[in-house]
């Protein structure tokens, strides 16, 4: 058994967080956020050797915030390079499913792109870097910085995401879906989250605001629909009551979701949309992603909806059919 002391550290943009010095803010279970620019400077001064100058240039001076996680690592095997590097896909997995937790929370553009794992082995350091190639843009489709105070990154790490019940199949975040090309994350024998899950990414991932409108109402229908008869009625109605008692945000919902699949229709299907739809697109899409987060939050909160969801055809009909009537 090798022992190594280790330290993965990443770059995070678009986000603003209270100012920290070592050992900074804790999330996600055991990684730590600093801002202070001389702790990130003597930080990253340790590596800087291995990581290059333009590099350490951007961690040190052009990141919102600094991510790292110093700990002592046991390997079995003799190839040091491969096992950080299994080290480090499993921590981009981590930091991936923080920035969902932080969408859970609210509207957000922070990414993280390259991740550098480097330890001390024996006589040798060695350094690997890797990356999460998604980019994701807020509802706006822009980049701009958001703030994240305490409380709300609190908020974001208590959320129980039931990993081991959707984080397999269409939303595969183990290594395997790193390293392997698949046809279709859309398989059969996924389940409705995830496949809902993959339109929110493919959506956040696009700064194409009508496309992201698009991706929004695919992923409403993934979760809530069962037919294809007026299927932008049933879905909006849907998502309205599921969300809503009976009054005035019911009504404003369905609306919202009815003038998407408009716009949906749009763009899915290559039609020019006009200047004065820009406005329009905007606004729908902010509360589209509302909603979809809303819906979200519900799944993993409501133990009871969670198995409507997954649940067999007539479950869930059958859910829909008294939340609507009865």
């Amino acid at each position: 058994m090798i022992k190594a002391h280790s330290t993965m550290f990443f770059g995070i943009t678009g986000m603003d967080i209270p100012f920290s010095s070592i050992p900074g803010i804790k999330v996600s279970g055991d990684i730590r956020l600093i801002t202070d620019l001389e702790a990130i400077s003597r930080l990253i001064g340790e590596f800087e050797d291995c990581i290059g100058g333009v590099e350490a240039s951007f961690l040190k001076g052009h990141a919102s915030a600094l991510g790292y996680r110093r700990e002592v690592l046991e390997f079995e095997g003799a190839n040091n390079s491969e096992n950080l590097n299994g080290v480090l896909l499993r921590a981009l997995m981590q930091i991936h499913t923080w920035l969902l937790r932080l969408w859970l929370v609210k509207d957000h553009a922070v990414n993280v792109d390259l991740a550098w794992i480097s330890a001390n082995i024996g006589k040798e350091r060695v350094t690997n870097n890797n990356r999460w190639v998604t980019v994701s843009s807020n509802a706006q489709g822009r980049m701009e910085r958001v703030g994240f105070d305490k409380s709300e990154l609190a908020e974001a790490d208590s959320i129980d995401l039931q990993q081991e019940h959707w984080s397999t199949g269409a939303v595969k975040l183990d290594i395997d879906s790193c390293q392997e090309p698949v046809i279709t994350k859309l398989s059969s024998g996924s389940l409705r989250f995830q496949r809902f899950l993959y339109f929110i990414f493919a959506g956040r991932s696009n700064t194409d605001v009508a496309m992201k409108v698009a991706h929004w109402c695919s992923g409403l229908e993934t979760l809530v629909s069962s037919s294809h008869t007026e299927l932008s009625h049933q879905v909006a109605e849907r998502a309205a009551c599921v969300l809503h008692p009976a009054g005035g945000d019911r009504i404003e919902t369905f609306q919202l979701v009815k003038a998407a699949y408009n716009m949906r229709s749009k763009a899915v299907h290559g039609a020019p949309f006009k200047n004065n739809d820009a406005e329009n697109l905007l606004k729908l899409s902010i509360k589209l992603d509302s909603i979809c987060r809303k819906l979200a939050r519900l799944y993993f909160e409501d133990h009871n909806f969670r198995l409507v969801v997954e649940g067999e055809k007539k479950v869930f009909d059958d859910f829909w059919l008294k939340k609507l009537l009865s």
